[in-house]
This record gives C-alpha cells, sequence and structure tokens, in this order.
C-alpha cells in the first residue's frame, strides 16, 4: 500500500488521528454566523478539493472534488462530483489558491513530480483536461500563483540535478498550461546552496515576486522512506517582468525553540530524536501581502518576519515576532484586516490583525480536539469565510468557518455538511464517490470558485 505523503507524513509520527470527529473545543463553534451589516455577502458556490485516494489501491484515483459552497442550498456542504485523474498515490497537494474563471487550473501532484489541469469552465463538472508537460531543466512543482492576464507562475523545488545544490526555479505557463519562460533560483553569491523554492507571492503594482526556500521531503523508491534535506532559510526577490531575480536575503536569526523540538526529523523517520531545539528562523514557509506593498512571512518554525521595500536597491527582511513554544505554522489566508493561521503541532488556528503591518497582533485563537492538525486556510474572496484543511493517516474532514470582521474570532459554520449527514464540515471518511467506492481520501488543497 502506497500511501501518500501528507498522510505518510503523520503516521510516521506516531499520531494516532481521527479526523472524523474533529470538532474545536472552543464553546463558540456552537454559534450561528456572525451577522454583520460589513461582511461581504456574495459567497462563491463551490469548494473545490484536491485530495488524495487514503489507500491509494488497485483502481483507486486521486481527485478533484467539487463541493456545494452555497449556504442558502439545501445541499450545502455535500459533495457535487468528482474528478479521477486516473491514477492513485500522487500526493496531491497544493493547487492556485482562487479557482480560475477563465483558464485551466493547475494542481500538483508534489512526490509523483506530476501537475494535472483541470477545466472549470462548468464549475459544478470540473473535467480532467491532462497533465503540465515536464520542464527542461526544473523538477517537482510545489506552489502556483494566476496573474492578471491569465498566466500561471510556479515554483519548482529542484533542477535537473546538474548543478551543485540542485537549485529550483520559476516558472510562466499561458492560460492553457503552455510554458512561456523559466528561470533559476541559482545565485552567484550562494554557491552550491541548496534553495528550494517554496510558496510564492506577486506585487504586481511594484513588479515584485517573492518566493520562500523550504525543501519538501521526498520519497525514496528504493528505500520506501523519505529523504529530509535541509535547505537554505532565505527568501528571494524577482522581478515579474521577466522573471530576472533580483536578490536572496538571509532572514535573521532567531533563538531556538524550547517546544517540540526535532519534531522535522521525528515526523520524517518516525523514530526518536535528541532534542536540540529549532530556531524560528527555520523553513521559511509562507508569504501573504500586508497594507503598504509589504509581506509577512511566516515560517514553519513560527518565526515571523517583515519584508519591505521591494521596489528599492535595499530591500529589508525584519524580524516581527517569534513564537517558540510552537511549531508547525502552517499555510495562512488573509481575511479583511486579518490573517488566520494553522499551527499544525498547537492544534490550534490563530487571528492575527495585521492592519500595522509593523506589528501583527493576536487577537483570538481556537483550539481543536487532539484528533484534527489543521494545516491549510483559504479564504473566500466573497465572504468573511473559510475552508480549513487538516492533515492525517487514513480520514479527512474540511471544516468551514466565519471570521468575526470586527474581532477575527472564529466561529464554525455547523451547517456544512449537514446535509449529508456527516458534518458539521465535509467528511472525506466515506466508501462511496461519484467516481465509484473507492473508500476514503485525504484533502490538502481547498479553493473557492463559481
Amino acid at each position: 500500500m502506497r500511501i501518500p505523503l501528507h498522510v505518510r507524513l503523520f503516521t510516521l509520527s506516531g499520531l494516532a488521528l481521527a479526523l472524523v470527529s474533529c470538532g474545536a473545543t472552543d464553546d463558540k463553534a456552537s454559534l450561528d454566523a456572525p451577522d454583520t451589516p460589513d461582511a461581504p455577502a456574495t459567497p462563491s458556490l463551490h469548494l473545490y478539493l484536491w485530495a488524495g485516494d487514503a489507500d491509494a489501491g488497485e483502481g483507486d484515483s486521486d481527485f478533484l472534488a467539487v463541493v456545494d459552497a452555497d449556504p442558502e442550498s439545501p445541499t450545502y456542504g455535500s459533495v457535487l462530483g468528482t474528478t479521477p485523474v486516473g491514477s492513485a498515490g500522487n500526493d496531491p497537494h497544493h493547487a492556485e489558491p482562487i479557482a480560475p474563471t477563465d483558464g485551466l487550473l493547475f494542481a500538483n501532484g508534489f512526490n509523483a513530480n506530476r501537475t494535472f489541469l483541470f477545466d472549470l469552465s462548468s464549475p459544478g463538472e470540473p473535467a480532467f483536461v491532462r497533465e503540465l508537460d515536464k520542464i527542461p531543466g526544473l523538477e517537482y512543482p510545489h506552489s502556483f500563483y494566476r496573474l492578471e492576464n491569465g498566466h500561471v507562475l510556479a515554483t519548482f523545488q529542484r533542477g535537473d540535478g546538474s548543478r551543485p545544490g540542485d537549485a529550483g526555479g520559476l516558472a510562466e505557463f499561458d492560460a492553457d498550461g503552455n510554458l512561456v519562460r523559466v528561470t533559476s533560483a541559482v545565485d552567484s553569491d550562494f554557491a552550491g546552496a541548496m534553495i528550494r523554492p517554496y510558496a510564492l507571492e506577486v506585487f504586481p503594482e511594484v513588479d515584485r515576486i517573492l518566493t520562500t526556500s523550504n525543501a519538501m521531503m521526498l520519497l525514496d523508491p528504493e528505500t520506501g522512506r523519505y529523504v529530509f534535506e535541509r535547505s537554505e532559510n532565505v527568501v528571494q526577490l524577482w522581478r515579474l517582468s521577466d522573471l530576472s531575480l533580483l536578490a536572496t536575503l538571509t532572514l535573521p536569526l532567531l533563538p531556538p525553540a524550547e517546544g517540540p523540538e526535532c519534531f522535522v526529523e521525528h515526523l520524517m523517520t518516525g523514530e526518536d530524536c535528541t532534542p536540540s531545539g529549532i530556531a524560528g528562523h527555520n523553513r521559511p514557509f509562507e508569504i501573504r501581502p500586508l497594507p503598504g506593498g509589504s509581506a509577512i512571512l511566516n515560517t514553519f518554525a513560527c518565526g515571523f518576519y517583515r519584508i519591505h521595500a521591494m521596489d528599492t536597491d535595499e530591500p529589508r527582511v525584519d524580524v516581527l515576532m517569534n513564537w517558540p513554544e510552537k511549531a508547525g505554522c502552517a499555510v495562512p489566508t488573509i481575511v479583511g484586516k486579518f490573517e488566520v493561521l494553522p499551527i499544525m503541532f498547537a492544534n490550534e488556528i490563530v487571528t492575527l490583525d495585521v492592519s500595522d503591518p509593523t506589528s501583527p497582533v493576536e487577537v483570538a485563537s481556537l483550539t481543536f480536539d487532539e484528533g484534527f492538525i489543521p494545516h491549510l486556510a483559504q479564504v473566500d474572496p466573497g465572504t468573511y469565510r473559510v475552508a480549513v484543511t487538516g492533515i492525517g493517516p487514513d480520514a479527512g474532514q474540511v471544516l468551514m468557518y466565519w471570521v468575526d470582521p470586527v474581532t477575527g474570532e472564529l466561529t464554525l459554520d455547523e451547517a456544512f455538511g449537514q446535509a449529508d449527514g456527516l458534518g458539521p464540515g465535509f467528511s472525506m471518511t466515506r466508501d462511496e464517490w461519484p467516481h465509484g467506492p473507492t473508500g476514503p481520501a485525504m484533502p490538502h488543497a481547498a479553493l473557492f470558485g463559481g
């Protein structure tokens, strides 16, 4: 049995998860959605979930699921359809954060080094179109960003192995998935550096792109074990108009953590490790825009940085804060003036007020039962609601929350998924899917559209 990477990650850690019962322990979760006059009132009609078949058995397939996201619908939170890609064990991982209205959706199967393209022109009935062609010189696509002209930027973790460090790079595709141009993350000032482009954020007003460097684990086909490697703790600044690499900036050092030390190695091997402390500058993870043309970066080790002066000759990376008692600061989303951030190993989501880009403030938090480890949060552009996916060994659930636009507090949408009798939340722990009786699946990327 081939277990996908994001499932294997926590199997190796020895965590016994039961995501079917992953309700939040915060008593606010029993309240109705906020009724505020300022809340946007144009919800997306569909939620797309990029998911891996949990056991990757013979004849099974990874798939894109489309879920009813219309709060006024009698089938709110029910599956409307699934689009299998014809193979399992691809490690479905990141997709575009927002469903495209024109062009093909990009979604990667990270450990298989594959990207799948879906046609969402009929929003309730997505169609699998084809795989993205392999790109000479780059391997392992990770994150995607759609530009205003419909083109898509993608980070690639690795090169072709011909250079020391095997740095990855960036590629640009047109709306149909045809390669437009490609560029390398190799920087002569960091000779031989293991730069692994991971997340990206685009700042068109200043003609800039930011990428982080964080190595994903890869499966060694000979040993059946995941290979963990360290990567440079840097952020890279690029020019959007021609994809030129402008600067590679090292994150300022932060002190070691006193919390869950050596968590990455433990998750990789499942073996005990000697606590040594993990500094907050390790594993630059995600970037999100801040007011005034700057950006906030969180590391997986829960250090936080502000990146600014991107359009000058001296771009800056400044320390914002460090949470040494936490670990696993994962994939956040921006909701109004707030950043909603899952923290995996604390089993919580925190809300940061980022209206002052120099001083983010934690204003709310939500703690989950031990069975649910939140990993990715994604806002619906038309509302103050957020979809949250978690990670586990054999089951998955997608929860929907409303974010109070004034306080930042999260409230569980208890109606989402109730039409299936499996809610609150959309459960992927089921025997039957529209594409067949293939059993449980694990969601990773979630995106709204339609």
